[in-house]
Formats: C-alpha cells, sequence, structure tokens
C-alpha cells in the first residue's frame, strides 16, 4: 500500500510540476496544445490509481499474453440483444448510431456501466443509393458543416471518450473531410477508430497531422452471422492479440449470435491470462505503434 501511495504522491508532484512549468513558459502555440493533453494523461493514471485503491488494489495481469478490445457498433436500433451483451460480463466499447430509434434508450441505459464511442454516419461509394442515413458526413461538406453536425453529436452524447466511422467508404478518403473531422476530434479530446471500411482511409495520416489518438480494427467478427463464422474470427482475433499485444474486433449489436459466443469463448481465453479491455486503454501513443504492426498483421494473416 505505501508504494502505490508514494506512487500516486509522485504522480501528483509531477502534475504540479507540468503545471508551474506551463506557467513559466506561457506562450500560444504547441506547447499549450501538448501540455493539455499531458496533463489529461497525468489525470487519468491519478485517476486509475486511485480507483485501484479504493477497489482494494484489485490490479489486471501484469503481462498478459494480449488485450482485446471489442467495439459493437449500431446501438440505436435492435434492443432484443441486450441482456445477452451483458451476460457476456467483459469491458465492450458501444458505438452508438446517432438518431436512431432506441439510441437515447441505449446510451441512458448503458452509459454509466460501459464505455461509449459515436458511430458516426459517413458517406459510402454507393451514396445516395446506400444512405448513412442522418448526420451523415459527405465529402460536399463543409468544414462548419462538419463542425455543426460533429458538435452537435457530442453534446448529445456527453460522455463519449472517441468516434469510428458507419460505412464511409468515400468520405475516410478525403484529406479536407477527415482533416476537418480530426481537427475537431482534438478540440473535443476524443480518439478515432478507423473500421476499415475502405483500404484507402487516410485516417491514420490525418489523425497524425492533427495529434488525434488512432487506432484501426483488426477483425470483424460478424460479417456473416452464423456461429461458426463468429467463433472462427474470435478464434483470429485472439491469435492477432498474442501477435502484436493487442487488437480489436467489431461486432454488431443486432447480432445475438456475437453475444453468444463473445459470452461462451471469452472466459476461456481469460483463463489462458488474455485481458478484455476498454477501446480507450489501447489509443495511448497509438499512432506511434501503427507502423510497428503491419509486418505482424501480415505473419497473422497467412496462418
Amino acid at each position: 500500500m505505501k508504494k502505490f501511495l508514494f506512487f500516486l504522491l509522485l504522480l501528483m508532484t509531477i502534475a504540479i510540476l507540468i503545471g508551474a512549468t506551463l506557467a513559466f513558459l506561457k506562450r500560444p502555440g504547441l506547447v499549450e496544445d501538448y501540455a493539455d493533453r499531458y496533463r489529461l494523461e497525468i489525470k487519468h493514471e491519478l485517476d486509475k490509481i486511485s480507483g485501484s485503491l479504493v477497489a482494494g488494489l484489485d490490479f489486471k495481469a501484469a503481462q498478459p499474453r494480449g488485450k482485446i478490445a471489442i467495439v459493437i457498433d449500431d446501438l440505436g436500433w435492435d434492443l432484443r440483444t441486450i441482456r445477452l451483451y451483458e451476460a457476456t460480463g467483459i469491458p465492450l466499447t458501444m458505438a452508438v448510431l446517432p438518431r436512431r430509434p432506441r439510441s437515447q434508450y441505449h446510451y441512458q441505459l448503458w452509459k454509466d456501466n460501459y464505455e461509449f464511442i459515436i458511430h458516426m454516419p459517413m458517406e459510402p461509394l454507393g451514396f445516395p443509393d446506400d444512405d448513412p442515413g442522418e448526420y451523415a458526413l459527405l465529402e460536399s461538406h463543409s468544414p462548419e458543416e462538419i463542425q455543426r453536425k460533429v458538435t452537435e453529436l457530442v453534446g448529445l452524447y456527453p460522455r463519449v471518450v472517441g468516434m469510428n466511422n458507419h460505412m464511409g467508404s468515400a468520405f475516410v478518403r478525403s484529406r479536407p473531410g477527415m482533416g476537418s473531422l480530426m481537427e475537431l476530434l482534438r478540440k473535443h479530446r476524443l480518439f478515432y477508430l478507423d473500421s476499415r471500411t475502405s483500404p484507402a482511409s487516410v485516417a491514420l495520416e490525418m489523425a497524425g497531422q492533427h495529434a488525434v489518438s488512432v487506432q484501426e480494427s483488426n477483425v470483424f467478427l460478424d460479417g456473416l452471422t452464423d456461429q461458426q463464422h463468429i467463433e472462427n474470427q474470435f478464434h483470429r482475433l485472439m491469435r492477432v492479440a498474442e501477435a502484436r499485444g493487442e487488437a480489436i474486433a467489431i461486432g454488431h449489436i443486432q447480432t445475438a449470435n456475437t453475444a453468444r459466443v463473445i459470452g461462451r469463448l471469452a472466459p476461456e481465453y481469460l483463463e489462458q491470462s488474455f485481458e478484455f479491455v476498454n477501446l480507450s486503454e489501447l489509443m495511448d501513443l497509438a499512432p506511434l505503434r501503427q507502423s510497428l504492426f503491419t509486418e505482424i498483421d501480415l505473419l497473422v494473416d497467412s496462418r
């Protein structure tokens, strides 16, 4: 206990020193931007330590075989699977699709128990025949229109910590559009998950230019909805996590079999020292790690 209290005091001292340094250096530019981010990171670490102390020092495994974040897309439509996902018993990051019939219901029901991100509708290549829905970001939008939509949704779901794309195979290729979006995410201190609906996505590039934490999804669990396919994808997710040290999967709220497979297989992998985490836990220094993973992914895909 003394060691953790010492560590807590040390981090508080670091936070005070950073504040004093900023007061001395106070000037416009990158210093404030990056210092603000570091202050938030220190506060996040202090919060984690304080929470662990309150919980009786219930820390996770120091060396998991791999960390896995599972994102559940399309919250706002289907209510039939709610209990199935709750029964999985692991952290899930919920991606709420704005302004759908049950969006607010899902958000209000789970906002205290799950991490939330915005599942942002974006223009697909088949637009307008393929309609991404209300609030979609289009290639034709001005920066002001993108700002209006994003700001409104952040206000509607104030506990969100990030964003991923719904459809978007056209919009994610647009440097002007994605640049405007990343500037807003930086302003609101939100991260971005690229759902990989297009191999031509510029999300990583534009996030790097705007100092936004970013990751790519590694595995779609339920592109096909039969249990055998989802099981195969879940096992592949674990192989990716072991090879890379971490992995991100996307499933869908309307697919009951996804919840069933997660609930059945997650305990097996927990016993093998894999760790299920919120998506935000895999966002620290994410832009610096991306280039290291390309060759590892190629090796996993060949297995």
